[in-house]
């Protein structure tokens, strides 16, 4: 009798995780094969869409009907999925190919939310595209785009004043200007992690690294503490260069230098072709490499080519 007792009570803790693995395994062999036959068909639309051009009223209907049937299929998947990640599982296979089954992403907000985030997304990116700032001393004419005219005076001036007018003119027009809706597209970002099951906004940010975000986050300090070195000379670079183009009181030691005439200096360093007063290179003998000649040398003349000798190195390591 005993020996039935300690049996059945095995058998009552085995049977559930031998039972929901089984149920999972079956879960996801079906998810997948019903994912795959659902993207041939998206795929599918988007090829039909471009050969038929944009104009094609039956590609573009074909193309909506299929991602309508991909975000229905993700929509019933979202209560099996919220419901095994619940589970502590322990195969660690089944836990990734959880994980990265396809989310509804910010489709699994309600119909206004959706709206609003977009909304939100968009007129964010407008302000920084579609900016007009007022010339310097010139408030009546408010007609200048960030490029390539204020680009083009920036680089140009070596007034140090008119530099920085137009570094923080930039800034206010369209960071402050945007601050609360940012505030609110973040607001909405949490609500979309937690719908779709990350219960923090930076672990859904961070799902394709397969990480959570404190994980992520610590990963990045390592790789920063690698390169900080290499920044402190990249920073006392700057600082000496700016130093000589404009003297101490600008640029003073132990202190921060002007963030403005810093973006200033490394745009023009790499926007110029030729190295002038205010490009101070770190090996001025050597000059800048061209490898023009190398390229044509060995038949690597066009990008598509360029592009495909890389991608074959990445591809041998």
């Amino acid at each position: 009798m005993g020996r039935l007792l300690v049996v059945l009570i095995f058998v009552g803790f085995v049977l559930p995780s031998s039972s929901t693995d089984s149920t999972l395994t079956t879960f996801l062999v079906e998810a997948n094969q019903q994912l795959a036959g659902i993207y041939d068909q998206v795929v599918l639309a988007q090829l039909q869409n471009e050969l038929r051009g944009s104009n094609d009223v039956v590609a573009l209907l074909e193309m909506e009907i299929a991602d309508e049937k991909l975000l229905n299929y993700l929509k019933s998947l979202m209560p099996h999925l919220a419901k095994f990640k619940r589970l502590k599982l322990v195969d660690a296979s089944q836990k990734r190919q959880l994980e990265r089954i396809p989310r509804l992403g910010y489709n699994a907000l309600d119909g206004m939310e959706l709206a609003q985030v977009y909304a939100l997304a968009s007129n964010m990116s407008d302000s920084y595209r579609n900016v007009l700032l007022c010339a310097y001393k010139q408030p009546g004419n408010c007609t200048l785009r960030l490029i390539p005219e204020v680009q083009a005076i920036v680089q140009e001036s070596r007034d140090l004043d008119e530099i920085e007018y137009y570094w923080y003119e930039w800034r206010k027009q369209t960071g402050l200007a945007t601050r609360d809706q940012f505030v609110a597209f973040m607001e909405l970002y949490k609500k979309t992690a937690q719908l779709n099951g990350y219960p923090r906004a930076q672990d859904y940010w961070f799902r394709s690294l397969e990480m959570g975000g404190a994980q992520t986050m610590s990963l990045l300090d390592r790789l920063m503490a690698g390169l900080r070195p290499l920044f402190l000379q990249f920073h006392a670079h700057v600082r000496g260069s700016l130093r000589k183009m404009h003297g101490e009181r600008l640029v003073p030691r132990g202190r921060p230098y002007p963030q403005h005439l810093a973006e200033v200096f490394i745009g023009n360093a790499f926007r110029r072709v030729r190295a002038e007063w205010y490009v101070d290179l770190p090996s001025p003998l050597a000059g800048l490499a061209n490898i023009t000649q190398d390229l044509h040398r060995r038949g690597l003349s066009t990008t598509q080519r360029v592009f495909w000798n890389v991608a074959e190195y990445f591809r041998g390591l």
